[in-house]
């Protein structure tokens, strides 16, 4: 679970996931949060795999000012580690 508190009113958030820890080359965005300033944020990866590491990072977006065809970018979040565990098997006695 990737939680936040927005900060901005007019900003958007981008939602980064990378599949393999040390590739930083191929990040996949999997989500884009819109809120209100102040509200908090909670989002919950449902397409990871059991046993898999991920890393996430946040960027924030100003989707008002234009520059090189795209929306303007702020500095990203540091990258967070989460270890997705297997299900332990329950055996009946």
């Amino acid at each position: 679970m990737i939680s936040f508190t927005q900060t901005q009113s007019f900003a958007s958030y981008n939602i980064y996931r990378i599949e393999h820890q040390g590739d930083t080359s191929s990040p996949l965005l999997i989500h884009t949060i819109k809120g209100e300033e102040q509200q908090n944020i909670t989002w919950v990866d449902q397409s990871t795999l059991p046993g898999k590491k991920y890393g996430y990072y946040i960027v924030p977006v100003h989707p008002e000012i234009i520059s090189s065809n795209k929306a303007l970018e702020g500095t990203s979040t540091n990258t967070i580690w989460i270890d997705v565990p297997v299900p332990k098997l329950q055996l009946s006695p």
